[in-house]
């Protein structure tokens, strides 16, 4: 039977649903979502994963872990928890670490609080009203956080959602004061180890279907390579077995092995393409925990190293990546817009630079020129070193400059720029 939480939430979903079938287009829009859902290989998964969580359940059964009063808590559980790591586990669980997250997320200590806050279910119409209010609370924080143009507001927000959770807090607690006696005791135990265990229980189905995933979207990119886009079994075979169940490393950013894969000569070949990616793999991985060291090492070091570049180096590579970000996409712009650089583009890309490591006030400055033909940006890292980049003419011209004070005028005009484009500085 649901409590009045759960009829609430259910109201809620058929309110929005009303909403976006009465809107123009809603119709057509959640069709299209609905054919996304039914396509045969998504369902065939879905019946696996329920007949995966049916066998878990029959297990916990055996083990005196489940029985038919948590029917419900388990339907709730596989729509709102098994089904959303089915469908985030072709891209989630190639990541390090992602088993043990999954598995710390269960037990930590939110979901002991979201366990106690739903003990108590307030009157129907309370729930209604206060949801849609809780959610906002819930939600507002991070949206602070990722908005600039919120972030004033994010202490205020991060303080309401606390004395909410308080007062929830000490809601609940009341009521168990007074009510206690009215709970059972091994129901109570039951319903609090469920998600646990069925999270556990379901892990090696997730594992299994991310290695399909991870190597169905492996091979459809080994065939985009090939020159006839039809992948020779040699090739596929170097695929499995240089990668076996590295899918870590199948799935890696930049995914360089493809071309070199498709094109070898004989298995043999096809193994060395994947051995020497995946050392490369390692060597990237090794230097980044060189600089990561460096970083904490060298923090608010003066100084410069014997090559010349700065000690302390915080920022650095995150204001470089961000300014290449915005240097690209002003080429762009010029291409297809108009051919002239854009002088608002700061307020379009500004979403990305935190997403590059940035705080929310990243502090970058954009100059164009007034004609639209050259543009440059800097930016001052925490360090105090400044960053720059920009063009004196059409794409793909680019000038890099690096110093204790951002420049004064655009490529070429100023010498802290060097002689030419494309002349990088030394701590770029």
């Amino acid at each position: 039977m649901l409590n009045n939480r759960e009829w609430a939430t259910l109201f809620w979903i058929v309110v929005v649903l009303v909403v976006v079938l009465l809107r123009p287009g809603g119709r057509g829009a959640l069709g299209q979502f609905a054919k996304a859902l039914f396509i045969r290989p998504l369902i065939l998964l879905t019946g696996l994963l329920i007949a995966w969580i049916a066998l878990v359940v029959v297990i916990g059964r055996a083990a005196g872990l489940w029985d038919l009063d948590l029917t419900k808590d388990t339907l709730i559980w596989a729509v709102t928890v098994g089904l959303p790591l089915l469908f985030k586990s072709a891209q989630d669980a190639t990541k390090a670490g992602y088993y043990r997250r999954q598995v710390k997320q269960t037990v930590e200590m939110s979901a002991f609080m979201g366990f106690y806050l739903n003990l108590v279910s307030a009157p129907l119409l309370a729930e209604i009203v206060l949801q849609p209010i809780l959610v906002f609370v819930a939600l507002a924080p991070t949206l602070t956080r990722t908005k600039k143009e919120l972030a004033r507001y994010q202490r205020f927000y991060d303080r309401l959602a606390a004395v909410v959770g308080l007062i929830f807090f000490a809601a609940v607690g009341a009521w168990l004061i007074g009510d206690i006696h009215t709970l059972d005791p091994r129901e109570l135990s039951l319903s609090f180890l469920l998600p646990i265990w069925l999270t556990i229980g379901v892990l090696p189905i997730i594992y299994v279907f991310s290695i399909l995933f991870s190597y169905q979207s492996a091979l459809l990119r080994l065939r985009w390579h090939s020159e006839d886009r039809r992948s020779k079994w040699k090739a596929q075979l170097a695929l499995v077995l240089g990668f076996r169940l590295g899918l870590r490393d199948l799935g890696a950013p930049g995914q360089g092995y493809q071309w070199g894969l498709a094109h070898s000569v004989g298995l043999r070949d096809g193994l060395r393409v994947t051995s020497e990616f995946r050392r490369s793999l390692r060597e990237q991985e090794a230097a980044e925990r060189r600089r990561l060291a460096n970083l904490k090492e060298f923090a608010c070091v003066e100084g410069t190293d014997e090559e010349g570049r700065q000690l302390d180096q915080r920022e650095f590579a995150e204001t470089r990546e961000t300014l290449d970000w915005l240097a690209t996409c002003q080429m762009g712009w010029y291409n297809n817009q108009g051919h002239r650089y854009r002088d608002d583009l700061l307020k379009i890309l500004d979403p990305d630079f935190a997403r590059k490591g940035l705080p929310a006030d990243h502090g970058i400055q954009l100059l164009v020129r007034r004609d639209g033909q050259a543009w440059y940006a800097w930016r001052r890292t925490i360090t105090g070193w400044c960053f720059a980049i920009g063009a004196a003419k059409v794409p793909p011209d680019q000038w890099h400059c690096d110093g204790p004070e951002p420049p004064r005028g655009s490529p070429g005009r100023d010498p802290s720029w060097g002689s030419g484009a494309l002349d990088d500085a030394i701590n770029w």
